[in-house]
Parts: C-alpha cells; sequence; structure tokens
C-alpha cells in the first residue's frame, strides 16, 4: 500500500483483497479435495474387501464432512467391518495428514517466492544509485 500514490490507495486495497480473498476460496476448495482424496485413499487400502467402490467414495465424502459417529450406527456393511470407528477415524487422520502437507508445502513455496521478489527488489535498489546520479527520489 506504500508503494502507490494516496489518490490510487483505495484501489489497490481492493485489488489486494480481492486476491487474499479469491485465494483463500481456491485454498479451501483445494484442502477439500485433498482431504477427501486422503480418506478415499485410505479407505480403498484399508477396506480393500469392501463390495463397491462406489460406496467407498460416499462413505469418504461422509468421513471427510465430519459424519463419523453417525456411520457405524447407520452403515451396515461398515459396521460390520469397523464396528469402533478405528478404520474410520484412521483415514479422517491419514486425509488431514495430506491437508497439513499440502499448507506447509505453500507456506515454504510462498516464502522462497516472497525472497526471491524482495531480494530481486533490494538487488535493482542498490543498482539504481550508480545509474542515476543522485536524482532518485528520497523514499525509495
Amino acid at each position: 500500500m506504500g508503494s502507490v500514490s494516496p489518490n490510487r490507495a483505495g484501489m489497490a486495497s481492493g485489488i489486494d483483497m480481492s486476491a487474499r480473498l479469491t485465494s483463500l476460496a481456491i485454498n479451501i476448495a483445494l484442502m477439500g479435495l485433498i482431504l477427501l482424496e486422503g480418506v478415499h485413499s485410505y479407505l480403498t487400502r484399508a477396506l480393500s474387501s469392501f463390495p463397491e467402490t462406489s460406496s467407498l467414495r460416499l462413505l469418504a465424502a461422509q468421513v471427510a464432512g465430519g459424519n463419523i459417529g453417525h456411520l457405524t450406527r447407520s452403515g451396515a456393511d461398515i459396521a460390520a467391518v469397523d464396528p469402533h470407528g478405528v478404520i474410520v477415524h484412521a483415514a479422517l487422520v491419514h486425509g488431514f495428514g495430506f491437508v497439513m502437507l499440502y499448507g506447509a508445502i505453500g507456506a515454504w513455496a510462498f516464502a522462497l517466492l516472497s525472497v526471491a521478489a524482495f531480494d530481486a527488489g533490494m538487488h535493482a535498489r542498490r543498482q539504481a544509485p550508480a545509474a542515476d546520479n543522485g536524482t532518485r527520489h528520497p523514499n525509495l
């Protein structure tokens, strides 16, 4: 915000907020997908004898949505295989492990991009005094 002129500060603030909210919405959706796929992959391996793979996708969606207690009471197939919900709970933990990994990789990637961007800006500022012979703006 400090790098734009005062008459453009409102526009810059709006662009900044739009970028933040768009990024947030995309990442929430992506994290939900990663959670669902992590739960599904664990359930596919753990319940390889389960009769239908489409019901595993539905089961994964219910687990990722937080309906763990409901599953053992209503789903006869899963209640027979996992009466105490141990497999379902482990699947949820496995899915959240992937979500945390995505978050950590994303944070490190953006940190590296920030270092690269700010280092390039600092390098350009160090080169500028020699090129402009003292005509540089004092706030830069």
